[in-house]
């Protein structure tokens, strides 16, 4: 899997902030201040909606770090952001309405729109104006109609370029809040002495990455889509012989977009997320080679380095929600080092038992999307270079593939076994 690395220039955050201040909950608003105005125009690469067991999330990727401008009309329930120095050229507005228009099919928007304003200077604003109230389905009775109240936590990274926005009910955060670690309810079935009638109960979604028309990285007549395929079933083989539920986001060669894996995970309610890739070093030859296993970079998403804040929507301002917010967020990405640990140590353990050569490079953090809007602790390991002649021909052999899988599952096995008395 190839990342890719963004140009770093100034960026500007601006807007109204909300001043939440208090003990044990530092930085939960940043103060937006102007650093600088990028020189060169800003373009809008894509815009993308997810729905988890959590939230509603909103990802804006740009070619270039962000400036932007936000309010929030409290009376009227809408959301203003505004680009200055873009033009509507510069956004896809087809792309864009489309992408927005599931926030209406969920009945949390009734209007949406996305304009450019050329007053004093060009600006392109978008408009966000949600529902008062919605209607909440029940199972075996008639739909209820509830206050449409929301916390919308908002972020901006960079390299890559994006600005988030996650948007969570009023009945999530109660949810969220009377649970100190919701995130932690795979460990809650861990083995015991009998495995197979407890571990049945753990559900883990293993990801083979690409797959259809992305291809992913290829070199000396192989291709990852193929690869990392092959693995994943044979994980998948080796977990439910340990008498786990082991379930794959794809069993053939077939397109599935980021947004599809991690919504499957969420309604197969997936306690374990693990997506398997092949890296590239480029061009084919010697390169760099070795195993390395990723979870997600929460600096800029969490205090106290996090650029963002919160935003309430026909809600009480209170930071216990606020504060739940991060605390699964924490405690997600604290399992997910543990699971990318326990994952790269086996895989390389039992690597080096036959290949001594074999190089370690670590665990990482990244802002890969198919660690965004996941609820479940998630990994994603990168098993060898593609472009390294040496490992490309490790990788061509079944006997390496079902090492790597062996790896896999018993990284996966040490982390359920390690936390079960973490509860």
């Amino acid at each position: 899997m190839k990342k890719v690395i963004c140009a770093v220039l100034s960026t500007v955050v601006l807007g109204a902030a909300i001043p939440l201040r208090t003990e044990g909950v530092k930085d939960l608003v940043v103060e937006d201040q102007q650093v600088g105005v990028p020189n060169e125009f800003n373009r809008l690469n894509w815009v993308d909606v997810s729905q988890s067991a959590y939230a509603i999330q909103l990802i804006f990727d740009f070619t270039q770090p962000i400036y932007f401008k936000k309010t929030l009309n409290a009376e009227n329930l809408q959301l203003c952001l505004s680009f200055p120095g873009m033009h509507l050229q510069h956004f896809d507005k087809k792309q864009v309405m489309a992408k927005l228009s599931k926030l209406k099919q969920l009945g949390f928007v009734k209007k949406i729109d996305l304009f450019e304003q050329n007053e004093n200077f060009p600006q392109v604003v978008l408009t966000i104006d949600f529902e008062k109230t919605r209607q909440i389905n029940q199972v075996n009775h008639k739909p209820r109609t509830v206050k449409n109240s929301l916390l919308i936590k908002w972020c901006k990274l960079e390299d890559p370029n994006r600005l988030i926005f996650d948007i969570f009910t009023q009945e999530t955060l109660q949810n969220l809040n009377a649970k100190d670690a919701i995130v932690l309810q795979a460990c809650n079935n861990a083995p015991a002495s009998r495995p197979n009638e407890e571990s049945e109960k753990i559900r883990v979604v293993l990801d083979a990455g690409h797959g259809g028309s992305s291809v992913g990285a290829q070199c000396y007549g192989l291709n990852e889509k193929n690869l990392t395929l092959d693995i994943a079933l044979r994980t998948r083989s080796l977990l439910r012989d340990n008498g786990m539920t082991a379930l794959l986001t794809r069993n053939s060669d077939m397109d599935l977009s980021l947004n599809e894996r991690t919504e499957l995970a969420n309604q197969l309610k997936a306690h374990l997320f693990v997506s398997i890739h092949i890296n590239s070093g480029g061009a084919a030859g010697a390169g760099p080679c070795g195993l390395e296993t990723y979870y997600l970079n929460t600096r800029e998403l969490l205090p106290p380095t996090r650029i963002g804040g919160f935003l309430f929507v026909n809600l009480e301002k209170k930071l216990d929600y606020a504060a739940a917010v991060d605390k699964q967020l924490q405690d997600k990405t604290n399992l997910s080092c543990k699971l990318a640990n326990t994952i790269q140590n086996n895989v390389i353990s039992l690597l080096c038992t036959k290949n001594s050569s074999i190089i370690n490079r670590g665990v990482k953090s990244e802002h890969f999307r198919i660690f965004f809007n996941n609820p479940t602790p998630t990994a994603l390991v990168e098993v060898g270079f593609i472009t390294n002649k040496k490992e490309a021909k490790l990788l061509a052999g079944a006997e390496y593939r079902q090492l790597i899988a062996l790896g896999i599952c018993k990284g996966i096995t040490e982390y359920i076994a390690s936390n079960k008395n973490s509860l």
